[in-house]
């Protein structure tokens, strides 16, 4: 084990590339050994081509966290920035590239590259890999023909892509004519190719800190936990969102009488240390269902208050109504009705914390990121 606790070469060269988001003196060297040849005997290879954004990177971590599982079973991984791809330098005998694009590619720019790679090594699959918070699949018109899967952190229905929005997302809809707001009109088409090519990642699970914590056997036990709801929510930024977000805040104002935390903005490590004396955390939505703060609190034993998520595919399924999470209506009028029962039955809150924390664990430990990389490249 190293000073920084990577356990394989390809972590080792995450973290370094990754350092100071990385720009740190030690990135280059990071990149290099993320960059470096396959093995000659791989059975697999796959070329991750990753952005340096701290909500993308989630998507691919946990491939190079657990390299040493994927390399028993002959699938191998390395990566280069998105932006260091180069068709004609592809390594030989490649078999699949994972790729992210920046939030907002230049018009043609995703399409020139996807036709030059497939230009110059037509037998190699690539996997769209949208890391963007909201559930649409605003770039699937721009990459659809030279993909053969495109891939989510969440995903809703297949025949709520046939029939979409008019505006840009679910949330920004629903919200947006609740709420009263105009929000901007979608501009992307849904292609009738991408329905049997959608797919989905991990969320947030698969983030270094995410992973960390759930690397023990069981949920973190407390012997006090004083904090019966745990909410800090911010409402800046945009009009539907701030709109969205101090709804939920105002939600608040009933538990007058129970211990709530929901003002201000502290450091991280309060944050957590909060979170494992909380009983309950209520996790609004943000400009996409899933959150950071849904696998944070699982991960300290409190148990989630979310907005219902029954419209939602994602992987783990920390999602399942009264087992893993308490869900509550979109308008929150339920919200003071489902804590207080909640409240009210502290064993069934500890088997829900309980279950919820197997949930990330056992899919991190089991097959699960092995299937999606095999079924993505075709090594399966």
């Amino acid at each position: 084990m190293n000073p920084i606790g990577a356990k394989t070469l390809n972590e080792l060269g995450t973290h370094l590339a990754w350092l100071k988001g990385g720009k740190s003196p030690v990135g280059a060297l990071g990149r290099r050994i993320l960059a470096r040849p396959f093995p000659a005997n791989a059975r697999c290879r796959i070329l991750l081509a990753y952005q340096a954004n701290p909500l993308a990177y989630p998507q691919f971590y946990g491939f190079l966290r657990y390299g040493a599982r994927f390399a028993a079973q002959g699938i191998h991984f390395r990566a280069v920035p998105t932006e260091s791809l180069t068709p004609a330098a592809l390594a030989p005998h490649l078999d699949a590239i994972f790729l992210q694009s920046s939030y907002t590619p230049g018009r043609g720019e995703l399409e020139t590259l996807m036709r030059s790679l497939k230009e110059a090594r037509p037998d190699v699959r690539i996997a769209y890999f949208d890391w963007f918070a909201p559930t649409d699949i605003r770039f699937a018109d721009r990459v659809e023909p030279w993909v053969s899967a495109y891939v989510k952190k969440s995903l809703l229905s297949d025949d709520a892509y046939r029939t979409p929005t008019e505006s840009h997302t679910n949330l920004t809809e629903y919200y947006g004519e609740r709420l009263g707001f105009t929000t901007p009109a979608r501009e992307w088409q849904t292609p009738d190719g991408i329905i049997g090519k959608l797919d989905v990642s991990p969320a947030f699970s698969t983030s270094p800190a995410i992973i960390r914590m759930f690397e023990q056997a069981n949920v973190p036990t407390s012997a006090e936990r004083p904090i019966d709801l745990h909410a800090r929510i911010a409402v800046k930024g945009t009009s539907w969102y701030s709109a969205m977000r101090q709804e939920a805040k105002d939600a608040l104002a009933s538990f007058d009488d129970l211990a709530v935390i929901s003002e201000g903005r502290i450091p991280k490590s309060e944050f957590m240390n909060e979170l494992r004396r909380s009983k309950l955390c209520f996790s609004p939505f943000g400009y996409g269902e899933i959150c950071w703060r849904d696998f944070e609190a699982i991960a300290c034993g409190a148990v989630v208050v979310k907005p219902d998520m029954a419209h939602i595919r994602a992987e783990p399924d920390i999602y399942r109504p009264f087992e893993t999470y308490i869900p509550v209506r979109w308008d929150l009028a339920d919200l003071d009705e489902k804590v207080r029962e909640a409240l009210a039955n502290p064993a069934r809150l500890s088997a829900m914390a309980d279950a919820a924390y197997a949930v990330v664990r056992d899919h991190l430990r089991g097959p699960a990121l092995g299937r999606l990389a095999a079924r993505l490249s075709g090594c399966e």
